[in-house]
Formats: structure tokens, C-alpha cells, sequence
């Protein structure tokens, strides 16, 4: 029994933790790596950090992943303001790809 215990997970392909399909959009050249608090280039030189969370929201990988290829996410709900107020907000990268809101554009009632 031990022997097949052994055996099976000898067989098992293990994946590195943190690493992923995505290339990092400054560089556009080193992997990301993903951490437990933040999302950043392999590159040290690079120097592209994305904080897993934001205004007391924690983005989801697959959101960071959106983020990360296509320099933006969806609308995410739940962010919290300052003075403690909810809103919700989508995330994007600025000119110098540091995280920075997308606020929706409201529509005028007439």
C-alpha cells in the first residue's frame, strides 16, 4: 500500500506555486508571478505591482488575470471609499501601469 501511495504521487505532476500563463504588460518580456498579498514581474528591474487587494476588496485571480492581459477588469462591486461608503468601480492601469479606478460613465436621466 505504501509502495502505491508512493508511486502515484512520484507520478503526479506538481505545478510551481504562482506561476501562470501571464506576461507582464510593462516589459512585455518576464512571467508574472503571483504572490499571496501582491502580483508582480519576475523582472526585479521592471518593478510592475499589482496588490491583491484594493479598498478593502480582494480581486480574484481571475479578475488580476484580466487585468494583466487586457489592462483591464470588469466592473468590480464592493469597493469601500475612505469615509466608508460603498462603490463599485472597474480597475485599469495608467500610463506608468500603476492601478488606478475606472468609474462607469452614469447614465442621465431624462
Amino acid at each position: 500500500y505504501t509502495r502505491q501511495i508512493t508511486t502515484e504521487l512520484l507520478e503526479t505532476s506538481v505545478s510551481h506555486a504562482g506561476e501562470n500563463n501571464c506576461v507582464c504588460p510593462k516589459c512585455k518580456v518576464s512571467p508574472i508571478r503571483f504572490y499571496p498579498k501582491v502580483v508582480k514581474c519576475s523582472d526585479a528591474n521592471c518593478g510592475l505591482i499589482v496588490f491583491r487587494s484594493k479598498s478593502e476588496k480582494q480581486l480574484s485571480e481571475k479578475q488580476i488575470t484580466g487585468l494583466l492581459t487586457t489592462g483591464k477588469t470588469a466592473i468590480i462591486k464592493g469597493f469601500k471609499s475612505k469615509a466608508g461608503k460603498s462603490f463599485d468601480a472597474s480597475l485599469k492601469f495608467d500610463a506608468d501601469f500603476q492601478v488606478v479606478y475606472d468609474f462607469p460613465e452614469k447614465k442621465l436621466k431624462k
